[in-house]
């Protein structure tokens, strides 16, 4: 029989409530999971979204924050990095697909931009929180 469902993509990672997650044993538990995923003959990142929307009734919500190596990453603006959930990186198009950050490590040091991002977020969190931080420390 023919299904249709949405699924989160593994690579930019996605976000289950504890109660959902609950309700997802019958399908998912021990070795139920690998079973479903063999039954319906898909990756571990769909046969997630086939249990939380097929077999649930539960819909899927994008959001924005969460980011795969199967968009563009270029088109992410460095101002919004912080807020980001995820940031993943791979190949796309046979080039290197991550964020872009002039004049910081290079993507041979840092291909993933995780020292970057992490640095960025960082530094940010230190500029906008300074009172808390001084509290923290006295």
């Amino acid at each position: 029989r023919e299904v249709h469902f949405w699924f989160a993509t593994g690579g930019a990672g996605f976000c289950l409530s504890r109660r959902l997650a609950e309700k997802m044993a019958p399908w998912a538990s021990g070795s139920r999971f690998e079973q479903t995923s063999a039954k319906i003959r898909l990756p571990d990142d769909c046969t997630v979204g086939f249990i939380v929307e097929e077999r649930l009734g539960v819909s899927m919500v994008h959001s924005s924050l969460f980011h795969s190596h199967l968009e563009n990453l270029l088109l992410i603006s460095h101002s919004s990095v912080p807020q980001q959930v995820t940031l993943s990186y791979g190949m796309f198009e046979n080039k290197l697909n991550s964020i872009e950050f002039k004049g910081s490590f290079s993507k041979e040091d840092d291909p993933s931009r995780f020292v970057v991002a992490t640095a960025i977020k960082t530094l940010i969190d230190d500029l906008l929180q300074p009172a808390e931080k001084v509290a923290m420390v006295t």
